[in-house]
């Protein structure tokens, strides 16, 4: 089953790589090639997200909860439209600094 998932979506035209290191340039560089040349484009398209997971009803609920320990963290989760095509605005990063 995994090797079926890695020849089915791993491509690198869907991968980025960043490399960062106290050696030169070029030793990261001969690093690199040597670890991931054998990485294959596949040229895979990206992978779709739609439709949404959540349907309009299950959207827009209040939850109303009785906590069964006394606890001070709050976690929450809500549904945001894919951001994948304005990653490099970075628009989650305006939210995360918002909420703190």
């Amino acid at each position: 089953i995994l090797l079926k998932f890695h020849a089915e979506h791993y491509s690198t035209n869907l991968m980025r790589l960043v490399v960062l290191g106290r050696q030169p340039l070029d030793e990261l560089q001969s690093m690199v090639l040597a670890s991931f040349s054998p990485a294959v484009n596949k040229s895979l398209s990206a992978p779709s997200f739609e439709p949404d997971p959540y349907k309009p009803e299950h959207l827009g609920k209040r939850l109303s909860v009785v906590p069964v320990k006394d606890s001070r963290t709050v976690e929450m989760a809500w549904l945001l439209p894919t951001m994948q095509d304005k990653y490099l605005t970075k628009p989650q990063g305006y939210l995360s600094h918002l909420l703190g």
